[in-house]
């Protein structure tokens, strides 16, 4: 701890208890967190598997598992380090009994909530409002990451509510027939597991003795309730946070969470981390002025040895070609390699002019928060088989490929499939096994279905050897999805074939990196990836 500066020393040594650590930009807050850690395990004794750390995003946790590694100079880190959401999975998959349901859930992306919802809107009985699936699902979800439901003493505030109240019940009992759960429960289960079943808690309180939790502004009330019931007994929460920088309260973040830390946990200190190591003084002069005139915050005023630098600019543009062409201007005049810069805009309409000046001069970029690869079609049409293999109770999964390729299962006959299967109350699957009986349906609707249950059986079967790469090629030639994408889009099949051979080759790198975990732990690793996880920091090009 040498090179640390008074301030970074202070917080990596704190004594046991609830400390709060406000780290301004650039002040060095992960190195602050990593040796923490390295410190509570060398100088202080404590084994690193009763260590948590958590953060935001996959690649935040990537870099202080490596850096960790490093500092520590071990191969692998016993300590547990990841997003709150890859923490809600594992606790989830470890205890998920515990709540009644099965463990081997399939995680549904947006596509699959909003593919859901489409159906339980156009379900509505007349008497209620026909209303956005879009707008239901953001009404869910705002409910959720503030672990609330709907107040059933009261009466909706108008028809919408009402609406919205009824695709509630509805949407969670789809969710639980299908052995599913959604992104926000990733983080709302977790919070009933430790709040209403105490041997749950105290078994991860004695296994998580030191929580250590990143971008603590950007926690919401979900997040913020997990940290707080695992400290619940030993009060050992080390939270670093920035209030300045709580940009997130449009995904649920609260900055209360921040603001109030200290009446939260008694006998908290606080550190404040207030030199910064990346920007001059004269950014650090603007950025001083702004952040002044904020009513909420905890106080702190940055300051750095670094030059001077150059002067802040600043440009008002008429309309958004003279924007694009300000940007262009400026990287050229400035002589900028791609790599060195970044444009921000707020919304994603600007992006086409910025994009098109970029192309017409040859320049590279790539868009963070662009349509990724897992998003693209024939990617999603593979990954739904995969999915009814590890969870055949995944309907949404089924829906999206039981006429995919075509197989003469057409709407009419998923319709009544579906009336079935609600009928019955069972799964679309256990329908299809039953379809042969049914005389009423086409004949090569029952014979179609009888040979995708077979299919999916072979599949189940080969996906128990563990290697995933044969099962997705096994997969691509007995349903001839190439054959497929081949004969259903002469323009772009070439693109969207090596799609398919890029997924192949990722297979085959998961099944080099997780020799054990198979299908249910590639899967699981999809679901968490987010927009900036795939953004190669060393590409020459803009970001």
């Amino acid at each position: 701890m040498i090179s640390l500066n008074p301030e970074q020393k202070a917080a990596v040594t704190a004594a046991d208890g609830p400390t709060l650590v406000l780290a301004g930009a650039g002040s060095g807050k992960t190195r602050v967190i990593i040796e923490r850690m390295a410190w509570l395990v060398e100088e202080q004794g404590v084994d690193p598997r009763f260590i948590l750390a958590l953060t935001f995003t996959n690649k935040a946790a990537n870099e202080m598992k490596e850096r960790l590694q490093e500092r520590l100079d071990v191969d692998r880190v016993a300590s547990w380090l990841g997003t709150f959401h890859s923490f809600g999975l594992f606790l989830l998959r470890r205890e998920m009994t515990a709540l009644g349901r099965k463990s081997n859930f399939t995680i549904f992306d947006s596509a699959d909530q909003l593919s859901l919802m489409k159906r339980l809107v156009k379900a509505l009985p007349g008497n209620l409002e026909k209303v956005s699936p879009r707008d239901a699902l953001n009404w869910i979800s705002r409910l959720k990451q503030e672990v609330e439901s709907p107040d059933s003493d009261t009466e909706p505030e108008d028809e919408t509510e009402e609406s919205y109240r009824h695709l509630w019940t509805r949407y969670h009992k789809a969710l639980k027939a299908a052995s599913a759960v959604d992104f926000d429960d990733l983080l709302v289960l977790v919070v009933e597991l430790l709040r209403d079943h105490p041997e749950v808690r105290e078994k991860y309180q004695r296994r998580y003795r030191h929580v250590l939790v990143d971008e603590y502004q950007d926690t919401n009330r979900a997040q913020y309730l997990i940290a707080c019931l695992l400290c619940e007994g030993h009060g050992n929460i080390f939270a670093v946070g920035d209030e300045d920088q709580s940009i997130y309260s449009w995904r649920g973040a609260d900055i209360q969470n921040i603001l109030d830390f200290s009446g939260d946990f008694s006998e908290a200190s606080v550190v404040r981390l207030e030199e910064n190591y990346r920007c001059t003084k004269s950014i650090l002069a603007v950025a001083n002025n702004v952040v002044k005139n904020n009513i909420n915050r905890l106080g702190k005023t940055l300051r750095t040895e670094n030059p001077t630098g150059d002067s802040i600019g600043f440009y008002r543009a008429e309309t958004g070609e003279d924007e694009a062409r300000f940007v262009l201007d400026h990287m050229i005049k400035k002589s900028h390699a791609p790599e060195q810069v970044a444009v921000l805009y707020r919304t994603n309409n600007q992006a086409r002019l910025i994009e098109e000046a970029l192309r017409n001069k040859g320049l590279n970029y790539v868009v963070v928060g662009g349509i990724k690869f897992y998003s693209r079609k024939e990617i999603k049409d593979v990954l739904a088989y995969l999915r009814i293999l590890a969870n055949p109770n995944d309907d949404e999964a089924l829906r999206r490929i039981i006429n995919v390729p075509a197989r003469g299962i057409g709407a009419t006959t998923q319709k009544r499939l579906d009336e079935y299967a609600q009928a019955r109350n069972c799964t679309l699957l256990m329908v299809l096994r039953e379809i042969e009986l049914d005389e009423t349906l086409p004949g090569r609707a029952r014979k179609s279905a009888a040979e995708l249950v077979h299919l999916i059986d072979d599949l189940v079967i080969e996906a128990k050897g563990g290697a995933l790469a044969p099962l997705v090629e096994k997969l691509l030639e007995e349903t001839g999805y190439r054959d497929f994408v081949q004969q259903s889009d002469e323009k772009d099949y070439r693109t969207r074939l090596e799609t398919l051979d890029e997924f192949v080759v990722s297979c085959e790198t998961h099944d080099k990196k997780d020799t054990k975990g198979g299908l249910l732990s590639f899967l699981q690793d999809l679901s968490l990836l987010s927009d900036v996880d795939g953004w190669d920091a060393q590409a020459r090009r803009l970001r």
